[in-house]
């Protein structure tokens, strides 16, 4: 398999001032995939969408980058976190 570039993502580099905190909103229906996802991003996450952990993983539900550039997002750190 070919390397995935990072180019555009840097996870050896964690910004240490937090933006403010854009939080995931309670679904208003119990049970499906809503209600999943909304669990899911609250564990992984903390419930916010801008979150970056220790070792690189972005967003609501903890991607890694060249998982986003393996589904072909071509974006940036800073854009998929906002």
């Amino acid at each position: 398999p070919e390397p995935v570039q990072t180019a555009k993502i840097h996870v050896d580099h964690v910004e240490k001032k937090r933006p403010a905190r854009i939080l995931a909103t309670k679904p208003t229906r119990k049970g499906g995939v809503r209600d999943f996802m909304y669990s899911l991003g609250k564990f992984e996450g903390k419930g916010d969408y801008t979150t970056v952990n220790s070792r690189g993983y972005l967003g609501l539900y903890q991607f890694h980058p060249r998982t986003i550039q393996h589904v072909g997002l071509d974006i940036s750190r800073d854009e998929f976190l906002y």
